[in-house]
């Protein structure tokens, strides 16, 4: 008997889970400069709190120590 190819991903991080609430603190692994004005810049090692996922890799972020919130790619964030 040969095991099944098919493996069952996790269920962490399905599609419909796109907005999931992640809210807390987090850390900027990159920096990231804003492309857009609906963006957040990031510096390296910055803390930032972390409100959802918004989707297609992106989240939903506030900067503590300005107040400032915007998108930012979820790559660049450990969450």
């Amino acid at each position: 008997d040969t095991e099944p190819y098919y493996h069952p991903t996790p269920t962490t991080a399905t599609s419909e889970e796109d907005d999931e609430l992640f809210a807390g603190p987090s850390l900027a692994l990159y920096a990231f400069e804003p492309e857009n004005p609906n963006e957040l810049r990031l510096d390296e090692g910055q803390e930032i709190m972390v409100s959802y996922r918004h989707g297609q890799g992106w989240l939903v972020a506030s900067d503590p120590a300005t107040g400032e919130q915007g998108l930012v790619p979820e790559a660049y964030v450990r969450l």
